[in-house]
């Protein structure tokens, strides 16, 4: 109001008015007056009440500062000369009793009513929390009495002003007979089925040790009938479960078989549990005193993830290398129970390979799953092509090999009178030849047969040994054609030159009688 405050020091008081505030005398006692456009209508939770009419109140007011409060059956809550009482008026009974000396003398809000009657499961004398609310059936009620959308509950941040609806992130409602050692049941005949969702991050292969390493993370999927669950929200994110739950609950194990030391599944501070929300609420829980929506566990499922890092055992048929494709299996076994309880669900598990398709030594190839139920305990294989990148061994194996090959060859074609030069150069292209064949061998796992690679090296250390075989005998004819020209032209032996003698004597005498004749 303009021009206010004008009471100088006669007026040391406020109050309200329809056009603001004014400044009032303090000897004055105004009284407020409230207008209800509409019957406002309270709901009274956590008293055990299914039907609605003993739920809904209406508020009255029969006198100034006298409120009561009348439900559409056979309750009332009324103020006394000792406080508030929650009466059954048929009755005739006063069931629980506020403390007059409560912080506020109102009953709306979530307050700790004195029992003066058994209620729910609680016997006369006890406490037990009650909320009387003016909130409809789409909010939430704060413990300070004010209202939020039910959507905004337990959304990872504070929508209440005094901060209260983060503490009510309890999700999961076990039976009273629940056992987290025994599995759950199929709500229908048959085994439950286990959906399983692997992602599989990364892929490293140890061809020697015949060994695949893997970061993975398996997630799976079930429906228990014997829980329900509370507030669920449509993300699945936002259904999340501490560790301390996850303790409590059933979760199945899976061994991982083909492992060099067997390992299974984890429940572990990496562990995540979801609950997936899949169909709405179907019902309010009577008993607390909020607004609790339950939902069933037969058709809201539960997901547990963690991610691990495993080596499984390959087995690969390396005959064909380095132009083989191999496969590699990760074989994966219920171990929670027999395939007459559960089982793998081969309908609806998946796998996917996020990584990176071409590794050093194979291209990766689309994974898929393979089912076993036939056997005492439900497996899957999860399978993975591995291609192998043949650039490499050319590289590296065939074509250094196919070039020594060619100089042994070329060999054939030095002059046969340099036999020292073609023996020595065949001779270190097989010592050349025999070293890659024993790098290559080392680089490949052991094996009682013949590779591809092998058969090749072999190959082409046998040529060389037979090209240094030729070089020999090439050598060796060629001293047995000098030896029989050098024959031909040999001293002369002692009776051809005997008669060589004897006749130079007669043709010497002869000459000798010529002379002497004259």
């Amino acid at each position: 109001m303009t021009q206010e405050p004008n009471g100088n020091i006669y007026e040391n008081c406020a109050k309200i008015e329809p056009k603001g505030i004014a400044d009032v005398e303090c000897t004055n006692t105004p009284c407020a007056m409230c207008e209800l456009k509409g019957v406002k209508i309270f709901s009274f939770l956590g008293a055990c009440e299914t039907e609605v009419r003993n739920v809904h109140f209406t508020v009255y007011q029969k006198a100034i500062a006298e409120l009561l409060f009348r439900s559409y059956g056979k309750y009332h809550i009324r103020k006394d000369a000792s406080g508030w009482k929650w009466v059954n008026v048929v009755e005739n009974i006063t069931l629980a009793s506020l403390d007059s000396k409560a912080q506020h003398d109102m009953p709306m809000g979530r307050r700790l009513w004195k029992l003066d009657s058994p209620v729910c499961d609680q016997i006369e004398g006890e406490n037990r929390m009650l909320l009387l609310t003016k909130c409809n059936s789409s909010q939430y009620t704060c413990d300070d009495g004010t209202c939020i959308p039910h959507s905004s509950l337990c959304d990872l941040k504070f929508d209440c002003l005094d901060e209260s609806d983060e503490s009510a992130s309890e999700k999961v409602r076990p039976a009273s007979k629940y056992l987290k050692d025994l599995p759950p049941r199929n709500s229908g005949e048959g085994s439950l089925p286990v959906i399983l969702n692997i992602q599989i991050e990364s892929v490293n292969i140890d061809t020697v040790e015949m060994t695949m390493e893997t970061s993975w993370e398996l997630s799976q999927i079930w429906y228990d009938i014997r829980l329900k669950f509370q507030n669920l929200k449509i993300s699945d994110s936002l259904n999340l479960q501490t560790f301390t739950e996850i303790k409590k609950l059933w979760t199945p194990t899976v061994g991982f078989v083909n492992t060099k030391n067997y390992e299974h599944t984890l429940v572990d501070e990496e562990t995540r549990m979801l609950i997936m929300k899949r169909t709405p609420f179907i019902t309010r829980d009577s008993s607390v005193a909020a607004e609790v929506e339950i939902y069933s566990g037969t058709s809201n499922p539960m997901i547990i993830s963690r991610k691990y890092s495993s080596n499984f055992i390959c087995d690969f048929d390396l005959t064909y290398y380095p132009f083989d494709e191999q496969r590699c299996d990760m074989r994966l076994k219920m171990n929670s129970a027999s395939v007459n309880f559960i089982t793998f669900d081969p309908v609806n598990s998946t796998v996917v390979y996020l990584g990176t398709t071409q590794l050093v030594e194979y291209q990766i190839g689309a994974p898929y799953l393979i089912f076993d139920n036939n056997n005492e305990y439900s497996e899957v294989r999860v399978r993975i092509p591995l291609i192998r990148l043949s650039g490499y061994a050319i590289l590296n194996i065939y074509t250094p090999s196919t070039i020594l090959l060619l100089i042994c060859y070329i060999t054939l074609f030095f002059r046969t009178d340099i036999f020292e030069v073609r023996v020595m150069t065949a001779l270190t292209t097989l010592l050349v030849m025999a070293t890659l064949f024993a790098q290559v061998s080392a680089s490949l796992p052991k094996t009682s047969y013949f590779k591809m690679v092998d058969i090749w090296l072999l190959f082409c250390i046998i040529i060389s040994f037979f090209i240094i075989i030729f070089h020999a005998l090439i050598d060796k004819g060629v001293n047995h054609k000098e030896r029989l020209t050098l024959t031909k032209f040999s001293p002369i032996n002692k009776a051809t030159s005997k008669k060589i003698i004897k006749t130079a004597e007669e043709v010497l005498e002869g000459i000798s009688m010529i002379i002497f004749a004259r």
